[in-house]
């Protein structure tokens, strides 16, 4: 295991890093009287930034020294300042410095923190630390100006000296402390190498003792040997009279006491506290609060973290310490939090701030073009996903295939075969049935035509049994208990009586075929085509009004008491006013909104005050109802629960309709009154239609027309009275199978039709049977109206109910079309104006195919857009490229959505917000871009330009063309990346981009765009060998069309994504270099020579000497000849592990900042790991947030050997080897070894005799 392979102190080390600020692994954080968990967040946390913001990285040294200078002052404690010291320079310090350090800045608070504020609590007063380092901050700049003209000498930060207690050959601490030319070694160690010892060097190592350091010899007695440094301050070198002695010449009593103050001081000196949610634009590492309301700091993000939880935050006294989060969720949490301190005074301890992004300086400035049009609606394109939608998509068809078999409902009639036949007799469609089956050469094909005939008709009366059960199901959900009662009863009814029809319809089918056939055969006078169909250039048909005979239609009256005075309508709700008037509720409150007198007597009226009036309102109920029509055939001395054989009938009247029972013994005269009262008096005079049959009002009883369920149509006979015109007013109707070609058929109709949305389907078929009579019906169809044109083929529609009857559409707003050639969602009365009233109404018709989109959600080509450039924006974010970046989006027109910015998270709110609609315009997109780009580059000339474009097909609408956009990018070097999403080869893009020496992407499933927006060359372009354009891009530049045209005949290929092809990253230029191994450099006895004083070589020998003390048994390492910054590392997986028959190349590179920052780590071999990306790069907190300056270059070694045996998950940055790990381990480790096969079987061996090679 790893711990047998680390010495105790280096495991030590590594602990100590990792929990340096952990309160709950360190009790030396914590007072002796205990404090408050607000205190102790307050107090890490602010130290945390502090120490950051006094860093070497970010504060010269006469600050630094000015800021030691301000500690003493306060805490007059030398072991607080060597604390603040050691935090300086980012080393770990031991329990003691951390003792001293929160116990002198608790006793600082006791001055500053009034006692009222915190309920007189002392174990609150660390709960003000952030005011006070902020103070400490503001001080410090102005004591470093007024000594900036003093001597040179720096009083604390020259006074402060690390001193090495260890054994510079061993490497271990000194027990008997000896100084010698070649450092401190121990007493028994000088002796072996004494002239008269036992040992001595071959390399010239000299052990002659030195002049004693007598500071150095005391440290190392007093630290008995288990110290391998100590930090001194020498207290009496610091004093001198460079700056202000007494805390008073440079700190009021005033300032100290004034909260607001320091707070103002906080936020001048970056130590405010920001809102979670401004997090997204914040250069961390920053003060916020977590989601108990503590203060945290914000750390950083996750190279691969989630969306929306990519957040780090460091939370001292929680487990874990350091955890990503969703901001959203914190900024809800802590609302009430803040509120309660705004109210008890507190806030000012974590009072916030608006934090605005650094800008820097781009090394490159990229601009995306996003595809936003109607297409990018569609289904992703990746067979795995679709395959698993599909499958379950199947499952949930089939189970519910299975629950609607229908079952006959014994409450409700089942018809008969004669009733059956008269219902097909009586259907509005019966011409076309018998139409259809006449296509047939033979009695077999007759009989065919017939079955198919029964099929669609069984189909649509299923569809209506469907949807009928979803409204009265939602009845029963959301309706009251009077609705219910009311309404679902005859739904109820209604959806039994269907089911029961359609189970006879399928049960009974060959007897009713063979009575179609026989009417077929007997039916005369059967036209060619359809009836009264148009093709454009035939005149309008004049069809004459049949003569039938006159039905005096009878007039009703609603009695005036039941009507309102305002509106003249019937009431629904009537009330009383106090001078005894009765109104309809609603009416009478819209009139006393604006007024205060009567609407009766127009005087005015002392009180508003209703009063319901229940016995008009009975009076109503029982007139609408028409209980007193029903009452009359209720046989005398009949109980009320008597029920006589009903008849249910559903009047219609404009896009309204109603479901009553009726007595099938009630006279049409009384079924005429209560067709008036259920539609509450609208129409004066009107009669009733079943089918094209006209009901007379007379005494005949109703059954006599009508039987079982019967759809009654309410058709006003004012209109038709005042006609002078002796023909029938005509709509035209035209039906379509595509949005793309023209109409099937167009046909007319009477503008006052009864017939249904469900008749024009039997129409088509009859206009497809007539040109061919094997028309096929398997596939089910359904009409589509309000068709509007949405982009890209495709288009927003309306589903309405095939039993809705058609008259209802014949209007301004539905019928939209015109008598010319037209596709089904063409806007041709934009281009003819306004309809004139002579004009007919074209109504439009679309039969398609159900769309199985909007059956079941599904994962869109915009859904993948969304997140690939998530991943994209919150990699280059982690990454920490220095980018700028611009959004535009494009439909029928290109749009800057996001002008170019340095603060590019704001594209992840951008990218969430998209839409699709419209067309494409793809070309115009990037020439916008381009324009940008160029613009933009003036302020930047030195940065890289870059297009990324996703889109899902060709260009439709641009204005401009291809070769000339290409032309213009090439000329002006800006390279185009291309992601074509789709199955769709986009030709044209991919050679835009090959041209200008992009890469051109077409993800083939989810796992190769998952991973195309990891790669580090996709992210910068900084990353990426040096781009070399092709020949066909410096090509007959006089003739850009030319040029184009022959560069798109196949010339560029897409480049895959697969584990193991995919962009290569740019390689170190010192890797081909030579290197040398570690063991041997440390046994040159000129390595001492090689140092220049600088502290970072210094370090740098350091870790040879630590490194090459101990060999690992598991890799070797080897430094670069030219510059000791770069190590190369042959690691052997470690024993019994997933990676034991593999051995890897890896290498370390320190850069200028170090040691005060990390190196960079990065393998050569490829390796199939969740930590480890495609080009190498290793993600792991010693790399970033947990690097210490007492981080050792072993330490990180050996972390990354850990990796090798356990991966880190809290760190993943392979996010499809990640999530195959977790789902399958074994297939998991069954892959790693296949990669190890391929790429990772040389042997250590093979490896140094190669790197030895290389001289």
């Amino acid at each position: 295991m790893l711990s047998n392979d680390l010495s105790r102190p280096t495991r030590e080390r590594m602990l100590r890093a990792r929990m340096a600020y952990s309160s709950r692994v360190h009790p030396s954080w914590e007072l002796p009287d205990g404090q408050s968990d607000r205190g102790l967040a307050n107090f890490l946390s602010s130290l945390r930034v502090f120490s950051n913001l006094i860093h070497v990285e970010n504060m010269k040294p006469p600050e630094q020294d000015a800021v030691l200078h301000i500690i003493y002052l306060l805490t007059r404690f030398p072991p607080a300042v060597r604390a603040v010291r050691i935090l300086m320079h980012r080393g770990t310090p031991e329990d003691p410095d951390k003792a001293a350090l929160v116990q002198a800045i608790d006793g600082l608070l006791k001055a500053v923190v009034p006692l009222p504020i915190i309920k007189n609590d002392p174990r609150r007063f660390l709960e003000g630390s952030r005011l006070l380092f902020g103070l400490v901050l503001e001080k410090a700049k102005h004591l470093k100006i007024i000594a900036q003209n003093q001597e040179e000498r720096l009083n604390y930060v020259d006074s402060i000296r690390t001193l090495e207690l260890r054994n510079m050959i061993t490497m271990e601490p000194v027990v008997a402390p000896v100084q010698t030319i070649s450092g401190l070694v121990d007493r028994g160690f000088y002796q072996a190498f004494t002239r008269d010892g036992i040992l001595r060097f071959t390399n010239g190592t000299d052990t002659t003792m030195a002049t004693i350091d007598r500071q150095l010899s005391r440290a190392a007695w007093l630290s008995g040997g288990v110290k391998l440094q100590v930090v001194r301050f020498d207290i009496d070198a610091a004093n001198n009279a460079r700056y202000p002695a007494t805390v008073k010449e440079v700190i009021t009593a005033a300032e100290l006491a004034d909260l607001h103050h320091l707070v103002t001081l906080c936020s001048r000196n970056n130590l405010g506290v920001l809102l979670p949610s401004s997090l997204h634009s914040a250069e961390a590492p920053v003060l916020t609060l977590d989601r108990d309301g503590l203060l945290a700091v914000y750390v950083g993000r996750q190279a691969c973290g989630a969306a929306g939880r990519d957040i780090t935050m460091f939370r001292p006294t929680s487990e874990p310490v350091e955890v990503s989060v969703d901001v959203s969720i914190i900024s809800q949490l802590i609302d009430r939090i803040v509120q309660k301190r705004d109210a008890d005074g507190t806030s000012v301890f974590e009072a916030f701030r608006v934090q605005n992004r650094i800008l820097k300086d781009p090394d490159e400035v990229i601009m995306l073009c996003v595809d936003c049009s109607s297409s990018m609606g569609r289904r992703c394109g990746f067979p795995d996903v679709e395959e698993s939608e599909d499958a379950l998509e199947n499952v949930a068809l089939a189970s519910a295939e299975s629950e609607q078999v229908f079952k006959e409902d014994s409450r409700f009639d089942s018809p008969s075969l004669i009733d059956l036949q008269i219902f097909l007799n009586k259907h509005e469609s019966w011409e076309d049935f018998l139409a259809i089956i006449s296509t047939g050469t033979s009695d077999f094909h007759r009989q065919s035509n017939a079955d198919k005939v029964l099929e669609v008709l069984c189909r649509l009366e299923r569809r209506k049994v469907e949807e009928r059960t979803q409204s009265l199901e939602a009845t029963r959900r959301s309706g009251t208990a009077y609705t219910y009662h009311r309404v679902a009863i005859d739904l109820e009814r209604e959806v039994g009586t269907l089911k029961n029809r359609v189970i006879r319809l399928e049960h009974l089918k060959d007897l009713l075929c063979v009575y179609l056939v026989d009417h077929a055969g007997k039916a005369e006078n059967l036209e060619d085509s359809v009836p009264l169909t148009w093709v454009l250039g035939d005149p309008i048909p004049q069809v004459p009004k049949k003569v039938s005979i006159v039905h005096k239609s009878p007039k009703f009256k609603v009695p005036a008491e039941y009507i309102c005075p305002i509106t003249g309508e019937l009431m629904e709700d009537p009330v009383t006013t106090t001078d005894n008037f009765t109104y309809d509720r609603k009416s009478i409150e819209r009139w006393l909104q604006t007024h205060d007198t009567s609407p009766h007597t127009n005087l005015v009226l002392h009180s508003t005050l209703l009063r319901p009036n229940g016995q008009v309102k009975q009076a109503i109920m029982t007139f609408r109802h028409g209980s007193d029509i029903l009452s009359k055939y209720v046989p005398r001395g009949v109980g009320t629960r008597y029920r006589t054989r009903q008849i249910s009938v559903t009047l219609r009247w404009g896009h309204k309709s109603s479901s009553i029972s009726v007595p099938h013994t009630i006279s049409l005269r009384d079924l005429y009154q209560l067709a008036f009262r259920i539609t509450q008096g609208h129409f004066e005079t009107f009669d009733l239609r079943c089918g094209t049959a006209v009901l007379p009002s007379s005494d005949n009883p109703a059954s006599k027309y009508l039987a079982g369920n019967n759809d009654v149509l309410i058709n006003s006979t004012m209109d038709s009275a005042s006609q002078s015109n002796d023909f029938e007013a005509l709509c035209l109707v035209k039906i379509y199978r595509s949005t793309i070609e023209p109409a099937v058929i167009s046909y007319w109709e009477l503008k006052n039709t009864a017939k249904t949305i469900g008749s024009t389907i039997f129409r088509y078929y009859r206009h497809g049977f007539y040109q061919n009579h094997s028309t096929s019906v398997k596939d089910l169809i359904i009409p589509k109206v309000a068709l509007e044109n949405n982009g890209d083929r495709r288009y927003h529609s309306r589903t309405p109910y095939h039993w809705g009857y058609l008259a209802g559409f014949f209007t301004e707003e539905h019928a939209t079309g015109a008598l010319v050639d037209e596709s089904a969602t063409q806007d041709t009365r934009v281009g003819l104006g306004r309809r004139k009233a002579t004009e007919p109404f074209v109504f439009k018709l679309l039969l398609a195919k159900p769309s199985r989109d909007q059956t079941r959600p599904r994962f869109t080509r915009m859904e993948v857009l969304k997140q690939m450039f998530d991943a994209f924006v919150n990699r280059i974010l982690a990454y920490n490229f220095q980018t700028h970046m611009g959004l535009i989006t494009f439909r029928s027109t290109a749009t800057i959505t996001q002008p170019i910015t340095h603060a590019i998270e704001n594209f992840r709110h951008q990218l969430s917000g998209m839409r699709h609609s419209g067309d494409t315009a793809l070309w115009d997109s990037i020439a916008l871009a381009q324009d940008q780009l160029k613009t933009y580059a003036k302020k930047y000339p030195t940065a890289k330009l870059r297009i990324i474009c996703i889109s899902d097909g060709d260009d439709t609408v641009s204005e401009k063309k291809a070769h000339d956009v290409s032309f213009q990018l090439t000329r002006d070097r800006i390279l185009v990346d291309s992601f074509c999403l789709g199955k769709a080869k986009n030709r044209h893009l991919i050679t835009l981009s090959g041209l200008t020496g992009g890469y051109k992407f077409q993800p083939y499933n989810l796992e190769e765009a998952m991973a195309i927006r990891e790669l580090e060359p996709v992210l910068s372009q900084l990353e990426r060998p040096v781009v070399a354009l092709p020949i066909q891009a410096t090509a007959h530049m006089n003739d850009p069309v030319f040029r184009f045209h022959m560069a798109s005949f196949g010339i560029f290929n897409i480049d895959e994504v697969t584990p193991d092809s995919f962009p290569r990253r740019r390689e170190h230029p010192k890797l081909s270099e030579s290197f040398t191994e570690i063991r041997h450099i440390a046994r040159t006895s000129d390595m001492g020579k090689r140092t220049d004083g600088n502290p970072r070589t210094r370090r740098i020998l350091s870790e040879i000497r630590n490194c090459s003390a101990k060999d690992h048994p598991h890799y070797d390492i080897y430094i670069c000849d030219s510059t000791m910054n770069v190590w190369k590392i042959v690691m052997q997986g470690p024993p019994e592990s997933t990676y034991a028959n593999g051995t890897f190349l890896l290498y370390l590179e320190r850069g200028d900042n170090y040691p005060a920052f990390p190196p960079k780590g990065r393998f050569v071999t490829p390796i199939h790991h969740p930590n480890i990306n495609r080009h190498g790069r290793i993600c792991h907190s010693i790399f970033d947030r947990n690097w210490t300056l007492d981080t050792t270059t072993k330490n990180v070694i050996d972390t990354i050997y850990s990796l090798l045996l356990v991966p880190e998950f809290s760190d993943p940055i392979n996010a499809v080897v990640t999530l195959n790990y977790h789902w399958d381990q074994v297939q998991f480790k069954e892959e790693a070894q296949a990669h190890i096969q391929k790429h990772a079987s040389k042997t250590r061996a093979e490896w140094r005799q190669e790197i030895d090679s290389v001289r």
